[in-house]
């Protein structure tokens, strides 16, 4: 096997070169998990307080429109004041990004629709949905990822116990020992300014309500709307009115296009008859130029002429009717089109004189 071919042997190397380890085994993980629920200690959150105090900062993920979005439409003192659009970090930060991500979904038994904000620091963070049953599942808490920091203004997170969230109104990496950044808000920064302006009590309640009017899934622009929303600007009458006029539309075009391929038909269909008529004529004027031709020859040749005529205007007759004669596809055309109309009735009168003609 080359070198590096396993985790194993990679990992041996790294010892060998003095480069730092990428991983942990299984035995390694297992042995900081137990060291952590003893002590509280872990490797990680060591290292996530080294880079926070030595200045070293994790730049957040870059935008991506194929990432999950949330909304969380925002009211001061019940006046409607915009959208914050949040792009989830559900691939780095999995099963934290989805805690949020369930909490704005209708019908969530703690779900953030017209939650508060209990806490307010300004130009730090603001903080919300506190709810005991909103408790990450399994009482484990929200696994921790250190690449993500609370190092920019916009930065959402969910608190280590899953119980409520925060908004950062700036920088403040030491929040990254009490929540796990899920997020970072990508429309509405501009409503982070207005915050920060809130008056606020001794214990930093904030003096004005802020709400979460409205909350659900959207995508990148912050423009989808749920179905229902959807639904409930269509009344049903109004759905009746559209589709009969779709209906409508759909009869007219049909129509339209029948009689255009019909006045084609006719056209070709005259064309035939013309020529089938001319090609006719014109084999009877060769006969009659035949037949005097050979009564003026010879007498005695004149019942093999009669015969040829004969024989030759048969030959004719069948070529003009299928060059000239209306097909019977034509005439099922025609009859649809007829009944489409609504003159099937005028059409029946005239066959009816046309057969009393001809049977006198």
């Amino acid at each position: 096997m080359g070198k590096g071919g396993t985790r194993f042997v990679g990992e041996a190397i790294a010892h060998r070169s003095g480069r730092a380890k990428t991983s942990y085994t299984s035995k390694e993980l297992k042995k900081n998990m137990e060291k952590f629920l003893e002590t509280g200690v872990h490797p990680d959150l060591e290292r996530a307080k080294q880079s926070a105090s030595s200045g070293v900062v994790v730049a957040l993920p870059d935008p991506d429109s194929q990432r999950p979005h949330i909304f969380l439409d925002l009211s001061v003192d019940n006046r409607s004041v915009g959208r914050l659009v949040v792009e989830m970090f559900e691939d780095v930060a999995p099963a934290a990004a989805r805690h949020l991500i369930n909490r704005v979904q209708q019908g969530a038994s703690a779900s953030l629709h017209n939650c508060k904000f209990h806490k307010l620091l300004p130009y730090y963070a603001l903080y919300g949905g506190k709810s005991a049953s909103a408790s990450f599942p399994g009482g484990q808490g929200v696994p921790l990822n250190s690449r993500l920091q609370h190092m920019m203004r916009g930065a959402v997170s969910v608190s280590r116990d899953g119980s409520d969230f925060a908004i950062c109104l700036g920088k403040c990496l030491t929040m990254d020992e009490t929540h796990q950044v899920v997020g970072v808000v990508r429309q509405g920064l501009d409503l982070l300014d207005l915050l920060d302006d809130i008056p606020r009590s001794p214990d930093d309640t904030p003096l004005m309500a802020i709400k979460v009017v409205k909350c659900g899934n959207t995508n990148a622009p912050g423009s989808h709307e749920s179905l229902d929303e959807a639904l409930a600007k269509e009344t049903p009458e109004a759905a009746a009115a559209r589709l009969k006029q779709q209906s409508a539309d759909t009869r007219s075009a049909v129509m339209e296009a029948l009689q255009q391929g019909m006045s084609h038909k006719r056209s070709a269909t005259e064309a035939g008859l013309g020529a089938g008529s001319s090609a006719a004529a014109a084999a009877a004027a060769a006969g009659a130029g035949s037949s005097a031709a050979a009564g003026s020859s010879k007498a005695a040749a004149e019942p093999a002429a009669q015969q040829k005529e004969v024989t030759g205007t048969s030959q004719a007759m069948p070529a003009a009717a299928a060059a000239g004669g209306p097909s019977k596809r034509s005439k099922v055309l025609d009859s649809l089109l007829d009944e489409l109309e609504g003159g099937s009735s005028g059409s029946s009168s005239e066959d009816g004189g046309s057969s009393s003609q001809e049977g006198e």
